[in-house]
């Protein structure tokens, strides 16, 4: 998508590393490699999370076209921008659904809870993608996304003592060599 809507140069390798990244990926999430190859990986889940990649990169487009035609805008605004507007959409269904009313049985560690996915989940993490998207191709920011399952197996291991398997291990590796690979190859395309 960034090749075709915003003209970044497309390198062949860059592509075939994405596959072998996104391949880790799917077996990260998979958890072994029956479960990939025989497709009972997901079902309507894996379906609502392919469209969401496909919203995602819509919108990462969309918000690259942005930073880069508007050389004043910083990423802190585009993200307060970003959010606020966000917020603005959800105003409506939060009265619609009453959503007042559950707000009174929110506990004070609920509470902590909110602020910190607001805060850092949502609010520095939306604050670090967009300045990426800045300075870096939309390949290399999207190869970098694929790290994100493998990052929840190990901390879901060490928090709640989920076990890691042969072919997640085997799946994070692939992950981390293509996104390595694909950063290497814009690295050398951008000299």
């Amino acid at each position: 998508m960034s090749w075709v809507w915003l003209r970044e140069q497309f390198v062949l390798t860059q592509a075939v590393w994405l596959l072998i990244a996104g391949l880790g990926a799917v077996l990260v999430a998979s958890g072994n490699w029956q479960a990939m190859f025989q497709g009972s990986f997901g079902g309507v889940g894996a379906l609502l999370v392919l469209a969401s990649a496909f919203v995602w990169a819509l919108y990462s487009i969309m918000l690259k076209r942005l930073m880069y035609n508007s050389n004043n805008s910083s990423p802190g605004m585009t993200t307060l921008t970003v959010l606020l507007l966000g917020l603005l959409m959800l105003i409506p269904i939060f009265f619609y659904s009453d959503g007042w009313m559950d707000m009174y049985d929110i506990s004070f560690s609920g509470w902590i809870s909110v602020i910190v996915l607001g805060v850092g989940s949502t609010g520095l993490a939306s604050l670090l993608y967009n300045y990426s998207l800045k300075h870096v191709s939309g390949t290399v920011v999207a190869s970098f996304q694929y790290p994100e399952p493998l990052i929840t197996v190990a901390v879901a291991s060490l928090l709640l003592q989920e076990t890691v398997t042969l072919a997640m291990a085997i799946g994070g590796l692939l992950i981390l060599l293509g996104a390595w690979r694909i950063q290497r190859t814009d690295v050398y395309a951008n000299n």
